[in-house]
């Protein structure tokens, strides 16, 4: 299937061959830029779940203890490390022309080297990213519930270059290496870690463009997600290895997704868990499911080990759960076009 983006590159180099709309090597305004890429932005159609595997050492001590799923401590990490994202492209060097949401920089310096630079990476499933959490004892797992009509840029699907008329435009903005919209994501990871002000006006017109004019709300990017039976598979490759466990590709071609911006979600849609975390056990339940179906009960009892939960079985209500709350899992693309800027 074409994507949308490719459909509108080619229909903007038959404008340029009979002399309308983009013009060969001119520059697009910004105007012109936020049409084009607004092809790009997506809505989610249903709420879905995501979830966020983390270390609890070196934490405030509450990730540590017998942890409630509704801790305000959970509502107050996602709401931060969500802003990370846009933080990252705001000004190092000349802090007093930044937005007044830039808010304190000195937060970046966690995270700052990860793919897209400083932000909340979340997983589609709850058993692809779980080694981010480390050992018994040191895991804290975050599931957040991703709202109907959230924005969202699909990296992993949306990678033709960029017209010609598109990249001038950037490369005015000092985008030195403009030639996907993945790249123009990854411009504050650079921005941060330069050092220097030498992104800083490509950074800030990025921002500009996708934070306050499209409103993206998060992103997908390529990575490991983990098979379930019962979810749409097609095109999925597995290995005889796995076939067994589910394998490991991925029920949505292999995604993960950034959230750009916590306004959206609710508090009472964030949970928290550690391994003796008391309540949530239907939440709990499930996500011990899905850690058997995977990598088996030696796994689900070396790495979670909730002893109120067996490690010898799968909830009876498990793949209806999937397929109401993996991205992916009940349908194709669990996104549709965006109703406008």
């Amino acid at each position: 299937m074409i994507s949308r983006s490719l459909i509108l590159l080619i229909l903007l180099n038959v404008s340029t061959a009979f002399g309308f709309g983009f013009g060969s090597g001119r520059t697009a305004d910004e105007a012109e830029v936020v049409q084009y890429l607004s092809q790009q932005v997506y809505e989610m159609k249903k709420q879905y779940l995501v979830w966020h595997w983390f270390k609890n050492t070196g934490r405030n001590p509450v990730w540590q203890s017998a942890l409630p799923s509704n801790s305000r401590e959970g509502e107050n990490y996602m709401v931060g490390f969500a802003r990370r994202y846009w933080q990252s492209f705001c000004s190092l060097t000349n802090p007093s022309a930044n937005p007044r949401d830039c808010g304190n920089l000195n937060v970046l310096k966690f995270g700052a080297t990860n793919m897209y630079g400083a932000a909340l990476y979340t997983s589609v499933d709850p058993v692809a990213t779980f080694t981010f959490g480390g050992g018994p004892n040191e895991w804290v797992l975050m599931q957040i519930q991703v709202p109907k009509g959230f924005r969202v840029i699909d990296l992993a699907k949306d990678s033709s270059p960029l017209p010609k008329e598109i990249k001038n435009f950037f490369n005015q903005a000092q985008c030195p290496t403009a030639t996907t919209v993945d790249e123009l994501f990854r411009m504050g990871q650079y921005n941060i870690n330069s050092g220097s002000n030498q992104y800083e006006a490509c950074a800030a017109t990025v921002r500009r463009i996708f934070k306050d004019t499209l409103k993206i709300d998060g992103f997908f990017y390529t990575y490991a997600s983990s098979n379930f039976r019962g979810c749409n598979t097609r095109g999925v490759s597995r290995s005889a290895e796995t076939d067994a466990l589910g394998g490991y590709q991925g029920p949505f071609g292999g995604r993960a997704f950034v959230i750009t911006s916590p306004d959206k979600i609710a508090a009472k849609d964030i949970k928290v868990f550690n391994q003796h975390t008391p309540d949530a056990k239907a939440d709990r339940s499930m996500i011990a499911s899905a850690m058997y179906s995977v990598h088996g009960g030696q796994s689900y009892a070396a790495h979670i080990a909730w002893t109120d939960i067996s490690a010898q079985q799968i909830d009876p209500g498990f793949s209806s759960w999937l397929q109401e709350n993996l991205i992916g899992c009940k349908e194709e693309v669990p996104y549709g076009p965006a109703g406008g800027i």
